[in-house]
């Protein structure tokens, strides 16, 4: 979609398996997985049925004419393949396995890179980067890596692996990690483990909706999380996105916004906490508290689900909401959710809907001496709308929920990806029971928000004209929004 070129097609099997390793070795037995796109490169993790966990690596060029006539940029032979995750570049690729050994017999992440369009020795390439005292597992979840402006960028929001009933902490910091990519090296790692994340009296937190990224606006790297809180003792959960900078092209500064402090018993300089809190006078030799003073947040560094605590639009269960996000560009809650309110025909299953929360820059107050940035909030919407509505949303409901798949929420899966104007995801049967069943193909729908990139439209011609040009030219996989779309469809000239 952001490509100026035509697509064409590759056949991977093809190229990560020209030659099969045995006799009995047949392509259907290769497993193939996409780990990253970028840069005109797609990084390929291709492995044996019957024996995972190692496999290999394939940076592939998707150019219509590839640099130097090589479609396979690099393969790369990997001893592990658990938690495997790549990033990279047109210059570097860099990829990760939880496989290090951590001194308290927990795994570890190691990082290893390789160069891609010219031989430089990568050091991390044949002694991989241990991420020491880096906790978490669930990339999205506990931690996000990201490549930006020539550095690798690691961020974990977990501090430890057990919770201990008896210690105590008030406060939660971000874990950030990077080195630049052409000196990935343990003496160019910048390591800073006290980023401010929040106080842990600021409300309990529902773990299994937090999400983390690195998002990246202007060039400037922000952390972004977003988190389902019980704030301040309420009864009600909110889902608040909360920014931390993490670098900005002006300062240059990494991690300019960490705060690199714990309370200590004894003399330090740290800063104390406050007595009068009553779960100071219980600190003792075996306690290692973490403590930092709150840091104050302008309105730009959250955004909440629902403005000023109106909870009157209706939320949905972790189990319907099937892809969650905030996109910090847009400042934008997006969710792909099934709702079983939609369309009252048992038959067909929860319809799946695209629900969108955000916010916008308000015009200047000049006489405010509210020096903080003001926004402006708009209705949590649902789209499309009922079937029933018309001619147009009948057939968007068509599009969105494949009518080949299962509709039933237990009979099929969705996955899901997003950038800055597309959201794509797959529909497909779950798998089953028996490893031995094949899983028939999924459906790929793709919802592009930028309605310049195709224009069905271009002589400008008059309304009634325009309507049986779509008439004749409808095609049941496709749907486009045009400028007087709400008149065509009275008109009843939409199909």
């Amino acid at each position: 979609m952001h490509s100026s070129s035509n697509g064409f097609d590759i056949d991977l099997y093809s190229i990560v398996n020209p030659i099969p390793e045995s006799p009995s070795a047949t392509q259907g037995e290769q497993k193939l997985s996409l780990l990253y796109y970028s840069n005109d490169i797609i990084a390929v993790h291709a492995e044996r049925n019957g024996r995972p966990g190692s496999g290999r690596i394939f940076a592939i060029s998707t150019q219509t004419v590839p640099p130097g006539g090589k479609r396979v940029l690099k393969e790369i032979v990997l001893s592990s393949s658990y938690r495997l995750f790549a990033r990279h570049t047109g210059s570097y690729l860099y990829y990760g396995t939880l496989t290090g050994m951590g001194p308290r017999g927990h795994l570890e992440w190691e990082i290893k890179g390789v160069s891609l369009d010219f031989e430089i020795p990568i050091q991390a390439n044949v002694y991989p980067l241990q991420l020491e005292g880096f906790l978490g597992t669930d990339i999205g979840s506990t931690i996000a890596f990201k490549i930006h402006d020539g550095y690798f960028y690691a961020v974990s929001n977990q501090e430890d692996f057990d919770v201990d009933a008896y210690e105590l902490d008030w406060t939660s910091f971000y874990h950030c990690i990077r080195f630049p990519l052409n000196r990935a090296t343990r003496e160019t790692m910048e390591i800073c483990p006290r980023v401010y994340r929040r106080q842990h009296n600021e409300g309990p937190i529902h773990d299994s909706w937090t999400e983390l990224s690195l998002q990246v606006a202007e060039r400037r790297l922000v952390i972004v999380e977003s988190r389902r809180e019980w704030q301040n003792g309420s009864s009600h959960a909110l889902r608040t996105s909360y920014i931390t900078k993490l670098w900005d092209p002006v300062e240059d500064n990494f991690t300019s916004s960490s705060a690199n402090t714990s309370l200590t018993i004894g003399p330090t300089n740290a800063p104390l906490l406050d007595f009068d809190d009553v779960f100071s006078s219980l600190l003792d030799i075996c306690n290692e508290p973490r403590y930092a003073p709150s840091q104050p947040r302008g309105a730009s560094d959250y955004h909440s689900e629902y403005p000023s605590k109106h909870y009157t639009t209706r939320s949905f269960l972790l189990a319907r909401s099937k892809f969650r996000c905030y996109d910090y560009s847009c400042s934008s809650f997006i969710d792909l959710v099934e709702d079983d309110q939609c369309c009252d025909d048992p038959s067909t299953g929860p319809c799946l809907r695209i629900r969108v929360s955000s916010r916008s820059i308000a015009p200047l107050d000049l006489s405010s001496q509210d020096k903080d940035t003001a926004y402006r909030y708009s209705a949590v919407k649902t789209w499309p709308p009922p079937a029933s509505r018309c001619p147009c949303s009948k057939r968007l409901h068509e599009i969105l929920n494949p009518p080949t798949a299962f509709r039933s929420a237990l009979k099929r899966t969705i996955t899901a990806v997003l950038d800055e104007g597309c959201l794509v995801y797959m529909v497909r049967q779950a798998k089953p029971y028996s490893s031995n069943d094949d899983r028939p193909p999924g459906t790929i729908v793709l919802i592009n928000f930028n309605r310049g990139l195709i224009s069905l439209n271009p002589t400008g011609n008059k309304l009634s004209d325009y309507k049986e040009q779509m008439v004749e030219n409808c095609d049941p996989s496709h749907w486009q929004w045009t400028p007087g779309q709400d008149r065509i469809c009275v008109y009843g000239g939409c199909c």
